[in-house]
């Protein structure tokens, strides 16, 4: 859970989206939520070294839960990967939920 250098990702964190726990450059590296017409796009770095955590996204209407995990085809959501897509070895998951009400909070979980 420590955030040596700063950038706001702490280690394990950085470990899943390919980032490096003493380089405080990787804040660019955080997931990125867009909203627009009736959906949120969250989109994610996986590296492939930490695949066996199983990243997934998760949303709520109130972050009091209990959270859903975006499942591919379920209620409307949708995910994509692009293998590599950041880098070699690093793929680029996109998950497009349907926005239902006012807010929609996404979050990423990493569970071994």
């Amino acid at each position: 859970d420590a955030d040596l250098d700063g950038d706001g990702l702490d280690n394990g964190a950085e470990f899943v989206v390919g980032g490096h726990p003493r380089i405080g450059a990787d804040g660019e590296k955080v997931p990125t939520l867009t909203a627009g017409a009736g959906v949120a796009d969250f989109v994610f770095r996986r590296a492939d070294t930490a695949a066996y955590l199983n990243p997934v996204a998760e949303y709520d209407a109130d972050l009091l839960g209990p959270w859903t995990t975006a499942t591919n085809g379920v209620g409307g959501v949708t995910v994509g990967v692009v293998n590599d897509g950041f880098a070699v070895g690093v793929d680029r998951v996109t998950v497009r939920i349907p926005v239902t009400g006012p807010v929609q909070f996404v979050r990423l979980r990493v569970a071994p």
